[in-house]
């Protein structure tokens, strides 16, 4: 039980950091488009929001513009592990939708998400970021769970977690401060942008939550 225990963890942790380092990759490009865009005076782009689907796997989404999909095949300790990532930058925010498949044994069941994969999170994972919330809930008969946190004052990331048997559905929205402006202020003046997302995101088939999972 502990080896197991280990795995899923070691395996979060891996989750982690590569969504992490996508976040910190996209900061970069952000901050250099903000840049660019003050020197030449590149007006703000024009979002249009238009729904997302893919039959692949099985998830609809409300995007403000066309996103781009990859799917790359990542070796986590010699396990082959798929990972399909939809996401676009548009007006200084990121929106990312990632599915991992995970062999089995590598995630916990459904019914341990809250005090197994949130809590873990929170330990060892985001004991260094301001964390603002967090909760769980329940997303179409799934366990999910919710952080709102900053890694650093200039951004806020609201990051949901939701655990289907194999698959580990990761959909987060990072925001960019104004100037002045307070968390309180960040998601006011983002609340249509933050709902139209998160409440847009569903599954568009049924998952049978097999009870022998993890």
């Amino acid at each position: 039980m502990r080896k197991i225990i280990l795995g899923i963890f070691i395996s979060m942790f891996l989750m982690f950091i590569c969504v992490d380092a996508q976040k910190k990759k996209s900061s970069k490009l952000v901050r250099k488009k903000a840049a660019i865009a003050q020197s030449v005076s590149i007006p703000v782009e024009t979002e249009n929001w238009k729904q997302f689907v893919s039959e692949e796997l099985g998830i609809a989404c409300d995007f403000p513009k066309q996103p781009f999909k990859e799917t790359i095949f990542r070796d986590e300790f010699g396990i082959q592990v798929k990972s399909s990532s939809v996401q676009i930058y548009i007006n200084k925010n990121y929106y990312l939708i990632e599915v991992r498949e995970y062999p089995k044994l590598f995630l916990p069941k459904a019914s341990d998400l809250a005090e197994g994969y949130g809590e873990w999170l929170k330990t060892y994972i985001l004991r260094n970021v301001k964390i603002r919330s967090e909760r769980t809930f329940v997303f179409q008969k799934y366990s999910a769970v919710e952080f709102i946190y900053q890694q650093n004052p200039r951004e806020l990331i609201i990051h949901r977690s939701i655990v289907v048997n194999q698959k580990l559905f990761q959909i987060l929205f990072q925001l960019e401060f104004k100037k002045g402006e307070k968390v309180e202020q960040v998601l006011e003046n983002n609340k249509e942008r933050i709902t139209k997302f998160f409440d847009s995101f569903k599954f568009t088939e049924e998952f049978s939550i097999n009870p022998d999972v993890g």
